[in-house]
């Protein structure tokens, strides 16, 4: 476990995928070569993406589509699975996942523009205690999102609804590979003054 590692979209997705306990998509079977073909044709004809098509991302697929059933991403020509998730990136996903809930007011954030596309999911993740900023007054939003940020983020989104502690395998294990996956491990997370 390495926390300062920068994690991907695609760990980024499929880390909310686990987290809603990897809720079903269009195909029931993961292992079923028919499934793994019919969700590529569909991330291909219906969401767009022309990068995801590769044997490579055949166990990710359901993961990419639950985001995108959900709102969470959205429909595009690349996903760009391995380039590095930014922080704004990430709150805005959490905000999407929490179903965009109107927001009002402001931010301490000097390096957020009112006209950024993540400024309402900042003032949502700002107003709920989900992210406090690099410093008192800043956020940096382009700044690569680490496992522990996603980790801290995703622990304060979990005390939204009063759940503790979240359980969740940041290892990259699934429920179908118990030897890298356990229903019982717990994350303990030490907060940092700011994140």
């Amino acid at each position: 476990y390495s926390s300062n590692k920068k994690m991907t979209r695609l760990e980024v997705v499929n880390a909310l995928w686990n987290y809603k306990n990897m809720p079903g998509t269009i195909t029931s079977n993961k292992s079923s070569n028919e499934d793994i073909k019919t969700n590529q044709d569909y991330i291909k004809t219906t969401i767009g993406y022309t990068d995801l098509g590769t044997s490579t991302y055949a166990n990710d697929l359901d993961g990419i589509i639950w985001a995108y059933q959900k709102g969470i991403i959205s429909k595009d020509t690349k996903f760009n699975p391995e380039r590095i998730c930014t922080r704004a990136e990430f709150i805005a996903m959490l905000y999407r996942l929490a179903s965009s809930p109107t927001v009002s007011g402001t931010i301490p954030f000097t390096d957020v523009s009112s006209s950024s596309w993540y400024y309402n999911a900042v003032v949502w993740g700002y107003q709920e205690g989900i992210v406090k900023g690099s410093t008192s007054n800043t956020l940096n939003p382009t700044g690569e999102l680490s496992k522990q940020e996603l980790a801290i983020f995703l622990y304060r989104y979990n005390s939204l609804s009063g759940n503790y502690p979240i359980r969740y395998n940041l290892n990259g294990g699934t429920a179908s590979n118990p030897t890298t996956y356990s229903s019982t491990s717990s994350l303990t997370l030490k907060s940092p003054t700011r994140s």
